[in-house]
């Protein structure tokens, strides 16, 4: 015993020498210093400084200081040229003399079929024939895996006080020939797999090794091993480095496992000592017994110093390495370690490098450590030990949680905090903070966070209980609605989670700005931001949480109990009870919801009907035949439900526009062909009249928006097509009724409005917007009485001297006369045979006035917003009119009807340059080329609420759109090709995207030459 205790005090001496005499090669500054003196060498050793460690990876903790990490020792002065000339003679005689010789352990180990159990014992075989070759043999393997051809031999192995000078001369004659992409970490088919059955071989060895016992009698064995690797965990080049580390954390984690075996023998001696001393056995079993005790004693203390030797030697370094990889590496096996062998590693001294390294500047790393601690977090048997971390670290996981930029990283800190707060270390603040996450534009964020939002409904569930009392817990109370009873304890579940939807919605408009960027904006009351998703319905945030948590939540899918509870009366009942002490009056006073909680429960019911029809619970796998069958049955027995559900939510919510929207939505899910397979006709008609009462009622753009989705999915059931087509027509009339009523024969072009009078004449108008795009509306808004057009043109003049307040007035105008003529060109293109020349020249004539009239807005950059709206009406209206070339066979018109007059061309092009000038100046974009050089921008104002890079973005790309539109259908000419072309790559990817539909025209050779 005391031989081998001086062997370790030798072994460990030696372990601080080698590391001293390498203390200058593993730090930012020293390692600079030693790369700039080598490359004053040879050109050919520059070929390869990309394998020493750089500077600028110098790790920064997160308080911004700087982690020098420079041990303590003497840097080595500047060498002289003459010093160098010996260094590289020397290095090359040592190349020459092993170089390329063959490694069968290396080449064995990249022998994917050979036994790594067969491979282990051969070693052990042959260390027992020739210990000192068998070790060379594993070295030189070691240098192998690193992706050098040097080799060392027998007399280097014993002189282990000039390891680091041996193992310098092996990276010095390895520059040339050393493999950038090392087999630890290349992707080649060749070492596909290598590291994993490197770690598998020095685990298979190292328990091997240990069974045997020449762990322990020879210990001459790990020292001169331990010397070579922690020596190279220290070097300057990568792959040196990066593999020996690999090495030496697989050696601690086999190592552990060898310790637990062997901590398990010694308890089990030790208890059969005590047994054999309480039978007085006698003393030669005892002694027997007492002699493996001390045996294993000694092995344990053994294999302590070993593990702790190189958690000292390699790791303490390694952990804060400048290659992300080896960091990653190194937080991997740390925590392998904390699970494995908790007796030791399973302590604050080491658990607060996984703290420190959730400051890491790697990605990579940062969500190693997270996925190792949510491991620890999820063992019981830890969660005492990990207290202290936790009040320690638990800011920065929180951090991480709101505020990482990887969502991979963010998702697992939200999946870890969960572990902590099952472990009961998160505070109620901390746990809505959290919860805040739930509106986060990310789905898997979202969902991740489900489980903190269960556990708040479940806390504040308990606590409405326990306000009710002993027999609320005991007993239901019946409610009377009809002919059916409700368990009260559901009502109060809903409830809950309205509270808390409603509370979570006013917290995330509180989030500080720094977190702001990823949570869902509450609304889209803006008419620009609102136009600019016009082709996709934009999600509220309760829809978004709705689709995280619904299906988490067993009493919602019992959607039916929910619309039931929405539907109830409960401000009538509550008035009818007499004494506020009866246990009814306490359920309702704590069940009833209120304004906003019904609004957000309407939108959960919309996501959980959603969720049953799309995703529903049971079965598909098992039958995979029916599947088609059973979905349709499915789909239609929930129809069934709503065929009655819709009309009684549309009568008692009618009066709020919030909870319009999500009923109607509710009605889009309905399978229409129920209404005829059950004869209900009559239910049919009498929706499609709550549907246009809510869309004459409500001025908000998302009730018209679902109104008119609805009736546009009405007209595609021919069945019941004539009752739809007889609704829409009302409608119309009503809407144009409502224009005549305000308008009172008064000339909207010059006219003095009111601000309530534009107010009217928007929602009017915007009215006939929404409903003439679903139909043709030719009839109802072209009569002998009163045209629709006129006085929509009447409107859109009035920018000449409009302000603010008409804007979005002036803009309905100009897309309802769009739908106008579009419905115009199909008319008479569905007519075509019996079209007449004079009525075709009338709409030709009627258009190419609409040009002089808008003219002066295009002309006028200070009405650039209306200009953007003119433009894409025009040249959508040019366009359309191409389609007219088909009733033009016999050349009965002129060709030139279809083009674009030059004048306008011009002027498009010039507002498309204004737009160009904007974008690049709110984006600071570089190298963009203008039509001109002209200061045509003069106009631009700082402001930041009509001028964002979103909307200028729109304004550029919509005409740029069109622009290229009409150029590809020859309604514009191609000699403004070129200076589309000439900005690609410098306005960003919707741009680039709309300027190669251009590519066609270059392939043709119709490209003009650039001027």
């Amino acid at each position: 015993m005391v031989k081998m205790q001086n062997d370790e005090v030798r072994r460990s001496q030696r372990m601080r020498q080698q590391r001293k005499m390498f203390s200058g090669l593993e730090t930012g500054e020293a390692l600079e210093d030693l790369r700039t003196s080598d490359l004053e060498s040879t050109d050919t050793e520059t070929l390869i400084e990309d394998e020493y460690i750089e500077s600028e990876g110098v790790h920064r903790r997160s308080t911004g200081s700087v982690n020098k990490r420079v041990k303590q020792g003497v840097k080595e002065p500047r060498k002289t040229k003459e010093e160098w000339n010996r260094i590289k003679s020397k290095r090359i005689s040592f190349s020459q003399e092993n170089q390329g010789e063959n490694n069968a352990l290396f080449e064995a180990l990249i022998d994917y079929e050979a036994s790594l159990d067969v491979l282990v014992l051969d070693w052990i075989d042959a260390y027992e024939r020739d210990g000192q070759q068998a070790l060379v043999e594993f070295i030189n393997c070691i240098l192998k895996c690193c992706g050098s051809d040097q080799t060392i031999n027998t007399d280097h192995l014993v002189d282990q006080d000039s390891v680091a000078d041996t193992l310098y001369e092996i990276q010095e004659a390895s520059r040339i020939n050393l493999m950038r992409d090392y087999p630890i970490i290349s992707k080649s088919n060749l070492y596909k797999g290598f590291k994993k059955r490197l770690v598998d071989f020095v685990d298979r060895w190292i328990d091997q090794v240990s069974l045997r016992e020449h762990l322990y009698n020879s210990p001459e064995l790990m020292e001169q091993f331990q010397a070579w690797v922690i020596a190279m965990s220290s070097s300057t080049f990568r792959s040196f480095r990066h593999t020996s580390t690999v090495i030496s954390l697989a050696m601690v984690t086999s190592l552990s496992g060898v310790l637990n075996r062997v901590t398990k023998e010694e308890q089990i001696a030790n208890k059969q000592y005590e047994t054999e001393k309480k039978r007085h056995s006698n003393e030669e079993r005892m002694k027997i017994v007492k002699t493996r005790i001390s045996t294993f004693g000694k092995q344990m203390a053994f294999l302590k110093t070993t593990i702790n030797d190189f958690f000292d030697s390699v790791f303490v370094h390694r952990y804060r390495d400048v290659d992300p990889k080896i960091r990653c590496d190194c937080v991997h096996e740390l925590g392998l370690w904390m699970i494995k062998l908790p007796s030791i590693f399973f302590d604050g001294i080491y658990l607060r490098y996984l703290g420190w390294v959730l400051s890491d500047i790697s990605p990579l790393t940062r969500l190693e450590v997270v996925k190792t601690l949510s491991k620890l977090y999820s063992n019981n048997e830890f969660i005492a030990g990990l207290r202290h971390f936790t009040e320690r670290f638990k800011p920065r996981l929180i951090e991480m949680a709101l505020h990482e930029i990887d969502s991979n990283i963010r998702c697992s800190s939200i999946t870890l905090l969960n572990g902590v707060r099952l472990c009961g270390f998160l505070e109620d603040h901390e746990i809505d903070l959290i919860c805040t996450l739930l509106f986060d534009t990310d789905s898997k964020i979202r969902k991740r966070v489900s489980p903190f939002f269960l556990s708040k409904v479940e806390e504040l569930f308990e606590n409405k209980i326990r306000e009710l009392g002993d027999p609320a817990l005991k007993c239901k109370i019946d409610i009377e609605n009809g002919d059916f009873e409700l368990n009260k304890l559901l009502w109060v579940k809903y409830k809950v989670i309205a509270e808390l939807l409603v509370q979570l919605d006013e917290t995330a408009d509180n989030i500080n700005s720094s977190n702001k960027e990823n949570i869902f904006v509450k609304n889209f009351s803006n008419t620009e931001y609102l136009d600019i998703a016009s082709d996709s319905k934009p999600e509220s945030r309760i829809h978004m949480v709705s689709m995280a948590i619904c299906s988490d939540i067993e009493e919602l899918k019992n959607w039916e109990s929910l619309a039931e509870y929405l539907l109830y009366d409960h401000v009538a009942v509550f008035s009818k009870l007499n004494s506020l002490k009866q246990p009814k009056h306490r359920f309702y006073q704590i069940s009833a919801p209120t304004e906003k909680e019904e609004n957000v429960l309407l939108q959960v019911l919309y996501v959980c009907v959603y969720l049953d029809i799309f995703f529903p619970d049971y079965d598909i796998k098992s039958k995979k035949k029916l599947y088609s069958q059973i979905k349709d049955e499915h789909e239609e027995s929930v129809s069934r439900i709503l065929l009655g559900l819709v009309p009684s939510l549309l009568k008692k919510f009618n009066f709020s526009a919030d909870a319009s929207v999500s009923i109607l939505r509710l009605e889009q899910l309905i399978k229409l062909s129920v209404y005829q397979h059950f004869r209900q006709n009559k239910t049919y008609e009498n929706l499609l009249d709550l549907i246009g009462k809510q869309f004459m009622k409500h001025p908000n753009n998302l009730v018209m928006r679902e109104a008119i989705s609805s009736l546009l999915k009405a007209q595609q059931f021919d069945e019941l097509a004539s009752i739809t087509q007889g609704k829409i027509i009302e409608i119309q009339e009503e809407a144009v009724n409502q224009l005549k009523s305000i308008r009172l024969n008064r000339d909207l072009k010059t006219a003095d409005l009111s601000s309530k009078m534009i107010e009217n004449l928007t929602i009017a108008i915007k009215r006939l917007d929404y409903i003439s795009s679903i139909s043709d509306c030719i009839k109802v808004f072209e009569t002998n009485s009163f045209s629709v057009s006129l006085v929509l043109l009447e409107v859109a003049e009035r920018v000449i001297s409009f302000d603010d307040s008409e804007l979005e007035m002036i803009i309905n105008s100009l897309r309802t006369l769009k739908w106008l003529y579009l419905w115009k060109v199909k008319h008479l293109i569905d007519h075509k045979n019996n079209i007449s020349s004079k009525e075709f020249n009338a709409i030709i004539a009627d258009r190419d006035k609409l040009f002089d009239k808008f003219y002066p807005i295009i002309e006028n950059k200070k009405y650039y917003r209306i200009g953007y709206y003119v433009v894409s009406f025009l040249i959508d209206l040019y366009v359309v009119f191409l389609n007219l070339k088909t009733i033009n066979t016999h050349q009965i018109f002129d060709e030139t009807i279809f083009i674009i007059p030059k004048k306008m061309q011009n002027i498009i092009i010039s507002l498309l340059n204004y737009y160009v000038r904007q974008y690049t100046k709110l984006n600071e974009s570089k190298g963009v080329k203008f039509l001109t050089d002209e200061e045509t921008d003069q106009e631009l104002e700082d402001n930041s609420d009509e001028k964002t890079s979103l909307v200028s973005e729109k304004f550029m790309c919509e005409i740029a759109g069109k622009v290229v539109l009409a150029i590809l259908n020859g309604a514009m000419s191609n000699e403004y090709i070129s200076y589309l072309i000439a900005n690609r790559d410098k306005l960003g990817l919707s741009y680039n995207h709309i300027v190669c539909e251009l590519d066609i025209l270059e392939i043709n050779g119709k490209i003009p030459e650039k001027n």
